[in-house]
């Protein structure tokens, strides 16, 4: 006796896309672990931050300035 194959429905194939991409995603969010290191002794490196405020345009002339910076440092480093 033949056998007559059997086509895939559109419905067959979205139901085995979605179990596919939530078994992919289960694996990762189980396998995905956050640990937090102790530094002991040792500092945090940090970064610090100058806010300047421009109070003004009296800008130096670029002629005669040592270097350059952000107009409202004025070259002062």
């Amino acid at each position: 006796m033949p056998t007559i194959p059997q086509r895939v429905s559109t419905a067959d194939r979205l139901g085995s896309t979605l179990f596919l991409a939530a078994l992919v995603h289960g694996v990762i969010i189980l396998g995905v672990t956050f640990t937090v290191s102790s530094l002991g002794d040792k500092a945090v490196p940090a970064l610090n931050v100058t806010l300047v405020v421009d109070t003004g345009h009296d800008e130096l002339d670029v002629d005669t300035a040592d270097f350059l910076a952000n107009r409202s440092d004025r070259g002062a480093g």
